[in-house]
């Protein structure tokens, strides 16, 4: 559904509000859902190493990252050439390996996201130990599985991190009924009751719903790293 359409329909339940408003309303119940329940997952490339070279940007084009769900640094384009990365700290570097800072390059074993957690301003990917290869036609690189936050717009032509569209394939209810919840509590209006008991419910529906998707995924994964190392 558009973000156009879902405004349409939410003012059918508060005619008496404006566009603004409602949109308002919305972008706080989806940024909730996409925090808290990955509800944008996206898969994106840093594709631009340099031997030598341990930090690097995270893509921003299609939103702003909130969650790095995996990482699998991708030697070549062949999927035996995948290899996943062991999320990590400075904290636990600086506890198990005292010296990582100073360790020489070689295939990366490690990720950690520097400047805070994701979602902070300019966070930076840091691999450990930084690459020995720099990238060639976008090979090697370094598959970043994730989950994303984006500005909802009208607009029929969204700029980089921005979409006019509600998440496909998971219903609208939770982001219908936390709307309406939103704007009932703002309002003061007596249905409120009503509509966070909706929300509620709709919330769990997507949950369930992610996490039978997140299972099914695992097990792609899994069939198929099996499926490379068997040949």
């Amino acid at each position: 559904m558009t973000v156009s359409s879902f405004i349409t329909l939410v003012l059918d339940y508060f005619p008496g509000q404006d566009s603004t408003t409602v949109l308002s309303a919305l972008q706080q119940v989806h940024d909730d859902l996409c925090e808290r329940y990955m509800v944008r997952r996206k898969t994106v490339y840093v594709d631009t190493l340099v031997a030598g070279t341990s930090e690097y940007n995270l893509p921003t084009t299609s939103g702003s990252i909130i969650n790095i769900t995996s990482a699998i640094y991708q030697a070549t384009s062949n999927t035996g050439g995948d290899y996943p990365l062991e999320p990590t700290t400075v904290v636990d570097m600086n506890y198990e390996i005292p010296t990582w800072q100073t360790q020489p390059n070689s295939q990366p074993v490690r990720y950690m996201v520097d400047g805070g957690e994701v979602g902070a301003s300019s966070p930076r990917l840091v691999l450990f130990p930084a690459p020995n290869l720099t990238s060639s036609a976008s090979y090697p690189r370094v598959r970043l599985d994730c989950s994303m936050m984006e500005v909802l717009t009208t607009s029929g032509s969204p700029s980089a991190g921005q979409s006019n569209v509600l998440p496909p394939n998971c219903g609208i209810n939770a982001w219908l009924y936390g709307t309406l919840c939103k704007l009932s509590e703002k309002l003061n209006d007596e249905r409120y009751a009503i509509w966070k008991s909706e929300a509620t419910a709709a919330e769990r529906e997507l949950s369930r719903y992610f996490a039978k998707a997140q299972e099914a995924t695992a097990r792609t994964r899994f069939t198929g790293f099996m499926s490379a190392k068997r040949k």
